[in-house]
């Protein structure tokens, strides 16, 4: 086996030249974050007493407020039997952190309105709902198609999924939660998350005032010069 040798100095020049060479379209437009003002719209339109639409519902909210990936609480499909893969009822659970604090923890094998209508048993996927055929888990495919739908009914224009990550994020920096404590929440080991970042000037503006709250967020999430 031959070492590969690899100057990073090199390596980085490289990759900075490919991608100023890279032509527009290689480039997917930013996608727009989701808001608290669209979540409304979107609940507004679903019907509270649906099997299928109150699962949307929390699974939306638990997604935001959590600021976790789509996949991590809706199933890719119907087969999608693995409890490793996917967290189940059984997984939800309450503790209390050393202030006595309450925290609501998913895991993996492991009052809500969806739990009253649907009441999906421990071992299957958390926001499984009521199918006029039997229960079923709640999909990508069948959770998209039902926000598509909301938004429609709304008067919302459609988004981007990856939306609904990148507008947590703005949520809770709008509200002034600190940079570590955003970043713990993304699971991020490093400020990539930084390229999420819009509205620059709303963000930052409890930030740079005479006597900033938090210097390190500035230094990450301003934008490059240009």
């Amino acid at each position: 086996m031959v070492p590969w040798a690899v100057c990073m100095v090199e390596l980085s020049a490289a990759l900075d030249g490919a991608a100023r060479l890279a032509p527009p379209s290689s480039r997917q437009e930013k996608h727009s974050p989701f808001t608290t003002t669209i979540l409304d719209g979107i609940i507004s339109a679903l019907d509270p007493t649906t099997p299928l639409d109150i699962a949307v519902k929390v699974a939306l909210i638990t997604t935001f407020w959590t600021m976790a990936c789509t996949g991590e609480f809706v199933t890719p499909n119907l087969q999608s039997k693995d409890p490793a893969r996917f967290i189940s009822r059984g997984g939800l659970s309450q503790r209390w952190d050393c202030n006595n604090l309450p925290m609501v923890v998913f895991s993996l094998r492991g009052g809500l309105p969806h739990f009253c209508l649907n009441n999906p048993p421990l071992h299957a996927p958390l926001f499984a709902w009521r199918h006029p055929h039997g229960l079923h888990p709640l999909t990508y495919s069948a959770f998209i198609k039902r926000i598509d739908s909301a938004l429609t009914a709304a008067g919302l224009p459609k988004m981007q999924y990856h939306g609904l990550w990148i507008g947590s994020i703005f949520e809770y920096l709008l509200c002034r939660l600190p940079l570590d404590v955003v970043k713990t929440m993304g699971c991020w080991s490093s400020n990539s998350f930084s390229i999420y970042l819009r509205r620059h000037a709303v963000v930052l503006a409890p930030y740079i005032q005479a006597a900033p709250v938090l210097e390190p967020f500035t230094q990450v999430a301003m934008p490059p010069p240009r």
